[in-house]
């Protein structure tokens, strides 16, 4: 493959990797209780601090290394972690 091959391999896996964490912090918004639109990124951004105290919650309740919370900041982690801050512009918009 060339290297523009392996850049569109490597932007849509991103890309996929974040509709993915995308759906499960809005399973956290569910689960918690927390009312927001789910189409607007601004209005889930707003909603932080509420997703950030059920998560403790959830880590106050079970912290194991195979709960899902911290399964789910294991995943968030690795992305982070993969793309080094280079995608950022694109998860955003």
């Amino acid at each position: 493959m060339n290297n523009a091959w392996l850049l569109l391999f490597d932007t849509v896996a991103v890309c996929m990797y974040f509709q993915m964490i995308l759906y499960l912090r809005l399973c956290l918004v569910h689960g918690g209780g927390i009312s927001c639109d789910t189409e607007s990124l601004a209005s889930m951004q707003d909603t932080s601090p509420q997703v950030a105290l059920f998560v403790r919650q959830l880590l106050q309740t079970d912290a194991s290394d195979n709960a899902p919370v911290i399964l789910y900041l294991n995943f968030i982690q690795r992305l982070l972690s993969a793309v080094g801050g280079e995608y950022i512009g694109l998860l955003k918009g």
